[in-house]
C-alpha cells in the first residue's frame, strides 16, 4: 500500500520504513522479545492478546486462511460485479480470462456478469468475447497475438473462467502517439530525462 499511497518521491525509502514498521509490529504482537535500556522486554499479555482476538489485525499480518468461497461464484460490492476465480483473485467486467468449455480451452474477455438468486437457488452467467490466438507470433514484439472475430459473443457459466491473463494494447500497430510528458523523478530528485507518455 506504501507504494500506492505516497507522493512518488522516494517510493523505496516508503517501502522499506513502512516493511520495518510492519515487521516490528508482528514481532511484538506475536511475543516477541527485545531490548531496551540493557533489559530484555516483552509486550504484556493483553497486547499479545490482540493479535488471537482481532481478525483483521490476523488478516492484515497474512495468518489467517483465506475465507473459503466457490470458484465462479459472483459477489456484488456496491455496484460492481465481481466473478472469483478457481484460483486466487476475482475478475471485473473488462477482465481477460482463459475458459474451459466443451472439452476446450480459449481466450475470452468478460463483457458482463449475470447473477440470478431467488432463495437459496443462484446462477451465475457470463457473456465473453471470444478471441482467437494466432499461429505466429507479433513481428515487432515477438509476442502471441490475438484476433478478434467479427461476431463471436457466447454465455458460459461462470464455472468455466479458469484465470485471469494479461492483454496488452498494439499501440504501434494501432498508431497510437504518445500524448504528454513529464520530467523523470529519482528519490525526489529530477533526473533531467523527459518520459513520453
Amino acid at each position: 500500500m506504501c507504494s500506492v499511497l505516497n507522493n512518488h518521491q522516494a517510493p523505496s525509502r516508503d517501502i522499506a520504513l513502512k516493511n520495518g514498521e510492519l515487521g516490528r509490529l508482528t514481532h511484538i504482537i506475536s511475543g516477541g522479545y527485545w531490548v531496551q535500556n540493557g533489559q530484555t522486554e516483552r509486550a504484556g499479555e493483553s497486547v499479545i492478546a490482540l493479535l488471537h482476538s482481532m481478525p483483521i489485525l490476523q488478516r492484515h499480518l497474512g495468518w489467517t486462511p483465506p475465507r473459503q468461497m466457490k470458484p465462479g461464484s459472483v459477489r456484488c460490492p456496491g455496484r460492481e460485479k465481481r466473478m472469483l476465480l478457481a484460483v486466487q483473485g476475482c475478475c471485473p467486467v473488462g477482465s481477460w480470462v482463459i475458459v474451459h468449455c466443451k472439452d476446450r480451452h480459449f481466450i475470452a474477455q468478460i463483457i458482463e456478469i449475470l447473477h440470478s438468486s431467488k432463495g437459496n437457488q443462484t446462477l451465475d452467467l457470463v457473456t465473453l468475447h471470444e478471441f482467437t490466438l494466432s499461429e505466429a507470433l507479433h513481428h515487432y514484439y515477438e509476442m502471441p497475438v490475438l484476433h478478434k472475430p467479427e461476431r463471436h459473443h457466447l454465455v458460459v457459466n461462470s464455472e468455466t473462467i479458469q484465470f485471469i491473463i494479461n492483454v496488452q494494447h498494439d499501440c504501434r500497430a494501432a498508431g497510437c502517439s504518445a500524448t504528454g510528458s513529464t520530467r523523470q523523478r529519482q528519490e525526489r530528485m529530477e533526473s533531467g530525462q523527459e518520459l513520453m507518455h
